[in-house]
């Protein structure tokens, strides 16, 4: 039996975090929860997650301020990136590195699926 894919996931809003951790456990998946930036960057180093699917903008830490506090230690590490928010900023600008994706809320979970399996399916990263 192959071990579970983990992966963690960053929203300040339970209800997403839920509807995510839900879609991916029924797809075998092992789900590990953060409420922003800060508490993400806490839990990875405990968790080592083969993906984080992060929100955009969170209270306290958003994604960008987590994305590069992560690199600094972990390069190139495959996230995800979601938001209600949508909006091509120069922020943005770290979605051609590659290793990352950015999916407007809702979420299309067969999309979300088919991203998380190629990242971590593609990923270079080495923990």
């Amino acid at each position: 039996m192959s071990q579970k894919r983990r992966v963690l996931v960053v929203d300040d809003e339970k209800l997403i975090r839920d509807l995510i951790t839900n879609l991916l456990t029924k797809n075998n998946f092992e789900v590990i929860c953060a409420e922003d930036g800060a508490e993400a960057l806490e839990l990875f180093e405990e968790v080592y997650p083969d993906i984080v699917v992060t929100d955009f903008k969170m209270p306290r830490m958003d994604g960008i301020s987590f994305l590069a506090a992560l690199w600094e230690k972990h390069p190139s590490f495959p996230v995800i990136f979601m938001s209600g928010h949508f909006n091509l900023s120069e922020e943005l600008g770290v979605l051609a590195e590659g290793c990352t994706r950015f999916y407007p809320k809702p979420l299309d979970p067969e999309e979300l699926l088919s991203a998380i399996n190629e990242l971590i399916n593609n990923s270079t990263y080495n923990q």
